[in-house]
């Protein structure tokens, strides 16, 4: 049994792995020929393999994912929901006084949080991004950055472990 069984029907007989990564639900191969990624889901599975060749660009980016804006806004309209219920429920009957004051307290708390979601969405998150000629871009958590090295490097090994007689 191979060390890369879950990979070894994608491989053609001359293809051999070069080193592979294993980071939160992704697997990625450098094959000799081709760069194999594998995202693991949930109830999915996907996988793209791509020659090296077809690869047209490798950035390391920041993005801004908008969970987080929108987390953020839902924040801070609950935070004046609340201080507006504070406002008008005066009614003894219904609320009384010493209650309308959580309430305010509250929306301060969600007022915070929301001030914390935002400096988080402006942060960002570092990326990889995998510019493959005929698709959409592929990201890769920051961690892997082993890849982008050996994806600058491969055609320098390639050209050690075959050289042209």
């Amino acid at each position: 049994m191979s060390e890369y069984s879950e990979i070894d029907k994608y491989l053609i007989h001359e293809e051999g792995v070069i080193k592979h990564w294993i980071f939160k639900g992704w697997k990625i191969y450098a094959t000799t020929i081709r760069l194999i990624l594998c995202k693991q889901g949930i109830f999915s599975r996907q996988i793209i393999d791509t020659p090296y060749r077809f690869i047209s660009s490798v950035e390391l980016r920041r993005r801004r994912p908008l969970e987080r804006l929108f987390g953020t806004i839902i924040l801070f309209i609950a935070g004046f929901l609340l201080m507006y219920l504070g406002y008008i429920l005066p009614y003894p009957y219904i609320v009384p006084p010493q209650s309308r004051f959580p309430l305010e307290y509250m929306s301060y708390l969600f007022w915070f949080v929301g001030i914390a979601f935002i400096i988080w969405f402006i942060m960002g998150v570092q990326q990889i991004t995998l510019h493959i000629v005929g698709r959409k871009p592929i990201y890769i958590p920051r961690e892997l950055t082993d890849v982008l090295n050996l994806i600058r490097d491969v055609p320098q090994y390639l050209a050690k472990e075959n050289p042209i007689s």
